[in-house]
């Protein structure tokens, strides 16, 4: 649904060079003036219905498959950037699928719906930077600044986060998934958000969510976030520090949430670790049925 508002060293090496930074500011939105005069238009209605071309993200039968899903649609918006000039900007849960393996294409996930999507050219978009899925906390967006390739990947990092903390329970139901109870059965089992940390991620005013973000991405802060992980993704705390570590290093004693102007330090950062992630799990994981 849309709404209208929307570091530990792992390796002990010394922190990235974040002098060399930049922000791509957001254009203003398109101003009413100027389109067609006329109440109604000449429209042509049309639909297009297609077979589904992957499954939902939480239907993910391993955990190796889920790592997989979300370090491909990193990879797929490292490709938007890069070859069609574009950010997404509306990264969530529901616009990623898990995609079928075809001959010559190995790609497990894929980014969906790019309606509010952006051309980095200049161009003003259709909708201002805080439209889209509540995703996460973009600590720089909320506080006014414009949307870059860093905040798309803050996105995917939610996602991840939520992904571990939501699903991967045996013995929990949210009942606000269903009041059906011949339905129940067949969600996927997953905690109630209204008990955990995240919460304070989808109340409150802008300054207020960018604030607690900023807390639980520090060290402290998201060892406590990290400990809500549910049973399924106990393994996965460390590649969550190794994340955290690309996408918030520390800098003067602080947090880092600027854009490198080299994007592969926070894409390949992301990207390698879900990768290390991938190998430590190996073959070993069953599927789950």
């Amino acid at each position: 649904m849309k709404r209208s508002r929307s570091g530990d060293d792992r390796t002990g090496n010394s922190d990235p060079d974040t002098t060399d930074v930049h922000s791509i500011l957001e254009s203003e939105a398109d101003s009413p003036a100027g389109c067609e005069s006329e109440t109604y238009g000449n429209r042509i209605h049309c639909c297009l219905v297609t077979s589904p071309a992957g499954r939902p993200l939480h239907s993910y039968r391993s955990v190796t498959e889920l790592l997989e899903a979300l370090r491909d649609a990193i990879m797929g918006n490292k490709s938007l950037l890069k070859d069609g000039k574009m950010l997404h900007r509306d990264i969530s849960e529901n616009n990623i699928i898990i995609t079928k393996p075809v001959a010559g294409r190995e790609l497990k996930g894929c980014l969906i719906d790019m309606d509010l999507g952006k051309e980095l050219n200049g161009v003003p978009s259709r909708a201002s930077h805080l439209t889209g899925t509540m995703s996460g906390v973009l600590i720089e967006v909320l506080q006014g600044k414009g949307h870059t390739y860093r905040h798309d990947l803050e996105s995917l990092f939610y996602v991840f986060i939520w992904m571990c903390i939501r699903y991967g329970h045996e013995d929990v139901v949210d009942v606000e998934e269903t009041n059906t109870p011949s339905l129940k059965s067949n969600k996927r089992k997953v905690r109630p958000i209204r008990t955990s940390r995240l919460r304070v991620w989808y109340t409150g005013t802008y300054a207020e969510i960018a604030s607690a973000g900023r807390g639980h991405m520090g060290k402290n802060g998201f060892e406590d976030i990290i400990t809500e992980f549910a049973p399924k993704f106990e393994e996965l705390k460390q590649l969550a520090r190794e994340l955290r570590s690309v996408l918030f290093p520390i800098k003067d004693g602080g947090i880092f949430t600027g854009t490198f102007r080299d994007h592969d330090i926070m894409y390949d950062g992301m990207i390698n670790a879900f990768g290390r992630s991938i190998g430590r799990l190996g073959k070993e994981e069953q599927p789950i049925a």
